[in-house]
């Protein structure tokens, strides 16, 4: 198969460095409307159990919040445990400068809160929101940060005016995003104004849940954000990465139990927030793999670990059937606070039977395992004088990237190299669309694995194949929101 660079026809566009554009190349600006929602006040969680950080020097970060109003008590309930939650397709968004406790450190961080739930100001992981398939979402959204920003809906099938990079939400004014929550599955929403890792690392991110009936089959049904927060210094060397992790904005003993029983089964969701570290994560027990990055499989596997990169999501399935009590955990690659407890209670009940059913396999375009790639990028980095390290694509840094121009309806074979001169992958992310992996340099993909994030490992290349259903300018950019930033980022032009 050939490996020249295939380039679709490619223009450059004057963005003024801004992360993502419209159609016609231009950013939004949100006036203020004159109506603004009632603005929560800055608070601190006093409770240690709620981890949060800033990156340091980061400009426009969240270390200029107000000084706290009042504390904010943790809520009673887990509201990452979502079992029979009622749908919220209609809420007032908050985007709030907190300041939160790590072990007796004030730490300033950014929350999506619902100004409806004072409450939902304590979640050290964002406000989940929980829809069913088909419910129109509004969300009234109110900066009241003094960062404009916006936000992206990862992983979702939104018309591309609402996915978010096309638009700034400034200081002090509201947006309203409307959508039609189309497809079941584990998503998340955060940030896309760059510089993205100042305002993602520090804390604009939450899950976004949209139900299959089948859901409410599970006895548990579980929100799972993993992170990693500087709490004492940065412990990467060119990203940041933080020498905490987190569950749901909790670490160490303050992690919630997951509570299972002989002949319950558990939904596990699984949503790596990380801005730079893939999660290593390790189950005690066989967990079945149901969804990757949102997406059923046709052919669900058994695993006991999985490798997560920043902005992938997993759903599986935990069941026990041991005959005995037992006290387990699920970790990850490192000794950083990541355990979460398993209280298992054994009884004579029968194994509990999965709700979930695999959708049909489906065929692929003809000829097109036959073919070279319509589309080829290459990711790569290098040095550049007095302006730092730049992260590229096709030898250029965005904006200067161009656009690959594709039409609505067409199947095309993009092909992923990572040819960087640093050992590191990069987990590139595809708005717009899910795409197949075909696969990893020239060894077949297995099963039909459908995705809108996949790690491109050091020194390979990875096949895929998409078709949009929606016209528009979608970004495609490495999810190492440092990458992403330093310019390994360019636009896809559908028509």
């Amino acid at each position: 198969m050939s490996t020249k660079k295939t380039t679709l026809h490619q223009t450059r566009r004057d963005l003024a460095g801004t992360a993502a554009v419209q159609a016609d190349g231009k950013k939004r600006t949100v006036k203020p409307r004159g109506r603004r929602r009632v603005a929560l006040a800055v608070a601190t969680v006093t409770a240690a159990t709620v981890l949060s950080a800033c990156s340091t020097g980061s400009s426009g970060s969240a270390a200029g919040a107000p000084d706290a109003a009042a504390d904010l008590p943790l809520p009673a309930t887990d509201a990452y445990n979502i079992t029979n939650s009622p749908s919220h397709k209609d809420i007032d968004l908050a985007i709030e400068s907190r300041s939160m406790r790590v072990g007796g450190k004030e730490i300033k961080r950014y929350v999506y809160t619902d100004a409806a739930r004072p409450e939902t100001a304590a979640l050290g992981a964002g406000l989940p929101i929980v829809v069913d398939a088909g419910d129109t979402v509004r969300l009234d959204v109110a900066n009241g940060t003094g960062t404009a920003t916006n936000i992206h809906w990862h992983g979702m099938s939104v018309p591309n005016e609402q996915d978010g990079p096309g638009l700034l939400i400034e200081p002090g004014t509201d947006h309203t995003y409307s959508f039609k929550a189309e497809a079941a599955g584990t998503y998340w929403y955060h940030s896309h104004e760059r510089p993205v890792r100042d305002q993602v690392d520090e804390g604009m991110y939450a899950p976004f849940i949209v139900r299959d009936p089948a859901d409410a089959e599970y006895d548990l049904d579980q929100i799972l954000v993993l992170d990693d927060w500087v709490a004492g210094g940065n412990v990467g060397h060119m990203e940041v990465v933080g020498d905490v992790d987190t569950v749901n904005g909790r670490t160490g003993k303050d992690i919630s139990p997951l509570a299972l029983a002989t002949g319950q089964i558990a939904k596990l969701r699984l949503i790596n927030a990380s801005s730079a570290r893939t999660q290593v994560m390790r189950f005690p027990v066989g967990v079945r793999v149901t969804h990757t990055d949102g997406a059923p499989l046709p052919e669900p596997y058994t695993t006991r670990s999985l490798e997560i990169a920043p902005g992938e999501r997993y759903d599986v399935e935990l069941a026990m059937t041991d005959s005995t009590d037992k006290n387990l955990a699920i970790t990850n690659e490192r000794d950083a606070g990541l355990r979460i407890p398993i209280t298992y209670t054994a009884s004579g009940a029968k194994p509990a039977a999965s709700p979930f059913t695999p959708p049909p396999t489906t065929s692929l375009a003809p000829g097109l395992n036959a073919r070279n790639p319509d589309v080829e990028m290459t990711l790569s980095d290098d040095m550049a004088g007095m302006s730092g390290h730049r992260w590229t694509i096709n030898g250029e840094v965005f904006p200067e990237t161009g656009r690959f121009d594709l039409e609505r309806g067409r199947t095309y074979r993009i092909r992923f190299r990572n040819d960087g001169m640093h050992r590191m992958g990069h987990p590139m992310h595809l708005h717009g669309a899910h795409f197949r992996v075909l696969d990893h340099d020239g060894t077949p993909e297995d099963r039909e694995i459908w995705k809108d994030t996949i790690d491109i490992p050091y020194g390979q290349y990875v096949d895929v194949a998409v078709t949009f259903d929606k016209p528009g300018a979608w970004m495609v950019h490495c999810h190492i929101l440092d990458h992403e930033d330093g310019g390994m980022m360019t636009t896809v032009d559908v028509r």
